[in-house]
């Protein structure tokens, strides 16, 4: 096991790279077009190239977990990790970022929505795909799944309390992203410009959630060794 002063050090670094990996993750930095003073649309794979940044830390961290695995193993549990990483990750949240606080959510329910909606069903109630609690809990199964690849390498190196752990961490987005929106303003570098006029600050959000997730999978990995 390391030494207990590693821990914090690593996961401190590691939350602070997750800021701007999630914030590039959702447009971070803004490009404005000095003639029209809009925002430039991002070039063709772009997003792939978002999808792959974001998963990258979870594969480096599965990639620790079964060092002492023979190689081969060990970059395939990598590749697997990163691969089904950017797949979670690409189911988005974009319905359910703003927490029901403007209509957008009502328009295209994802596949979070239909499952919220199936279990809201199952239980005889009402489905409302703009109410905040619908919204919530959609905002925390996308955290679910998108820690659930390194959460069944955390099982698979056999440590399986750790992996229980970060995967219901994923439920955390919810109210960070909550936090985002109600206490966050501004943040430097571009990374927040702030609440909107409905009080919606999702970039804050999403600064928020790429501290904890990527801060939580290094606290976690280091502590495995």
């Amino acid at each position: 096991m390391q030494s207990i002063p590693l821990l914090p050090a690593v996961a401190i670094l590691a939350a602070l790279a997750g800021v701007f990996i999630n914030r590039f993750r959702g447009g971070w930095p803004r490009q404005i077009d000095p003639v029209t003073g809009l925002e430039k649309r991002r070039p063709g794979g772009f997003r792939l190239l978002t999808l792959a940044v974001s998963a990258l830390p979870y594969a480096l961290a599965g990639a620790v977990l079964l060092w002492q695995e023979p190689f081969v193993v060990e970059l395939t549990a990598a590749a697997l990790v990163m691969v089904l990483s950017a797949v979670m990750i690409s189911e988005g949240h974009g319905e359910q970022m703003d927490g029901g606080r403007s209509l957008e959510a009502r328009e295209k329910p994802n596949h979070a929505d239909k499952v919220v909606a199936l279990i809201y069903r199952a239980m005889g109630k009402t489905v409302d795909y703009g109410n905040r609690t619908f919204e919530l809990i959609g905002l925390g199964l996308t955290g679910l799944i998108a820690h659930l690849p390194l959460a069944v390498a955390f099982c698979y190196s056999g440590h399986w309390f750790l992996g229980a752990l970060f995967l219901l961490g994923g439920l955390a987005k919810a109210p960070l992203y909550e936090v985002g929106h109600e206490v966050i303003g501004k943040l430097p570098l571009g990374l927040s410009e702030g609440p909107d006029a409905r009080g919606i600050n999702t970039e804050a959000g999403e600064a928020l959630w790429g501290a904890f997730t990527y801060g939580t999978a290094a606290l976690m990995t280091v502590a495995t060794l």
